[in-house]
């Protein structure tokens, strides 16, 4: 998001991302563009891992309840044809552990079939340098 449309309409979108090893700018990934697998998990990790939710359309713009940068990933998934409301109920969480200004991140811990997965997010240098592994564009 520019900081000018942030701050003058006090709105937030997603403009350009990196999704399943692919880079994207100007455009974002239709769900078409994304392995199922894929799009499942960042569904999840979108859904799960926040508080925001998405309230009415006034003027034409989704009013977003909560912070703005999860309402701009909420508005990503509506986009990509997610529904939050939907994954959220239907999630296993076993534990949240709330965003930390100490550790710059929040992560939720979801109940699979297998065992379990986290999902985490916050500053990017902290989520880059904790990671070992990411989903590339084959699914690895």
């Amino acid at each position: 998001s520019d900081k000018t449309g942030t701050l003058t309409e006090n709105l937030m979108t997603v403009t350009e991302g990196y999704f399943q090893g692919q880079p994207y700018s100007n455009r974002l990934p239709t769900q078409a563009n994304l392995d199922k697998e894929y799009f499942t998990i960042l569904a999840e990790a979108i859904a799960i891992n926040s508080k925001a939710e998405l309230g009415k359309v006034v003027g034409g713009r989704t009013e977003v309840i909560g912070n703005k940068t999860e309402g701009a990933m909420l508005m990503l998934l509506k986009e990509l044809g997610g529904d939050y409301k939907s994954i959220r109920e239907s999630a296993n969480i076993a534990r949240s552990f709330p965003f930390s200004s100490a550790k710059k991140r929040m992560s939720t811990l979801v109940r699979t079939e297998v065992a379990g997965r986290l999902y985490t997010k916050g500053a990017s240098e902290i989520i880059v340098d904790i990671c070992s592994q990411y989903i590339g564009d084959d699914m690895v």
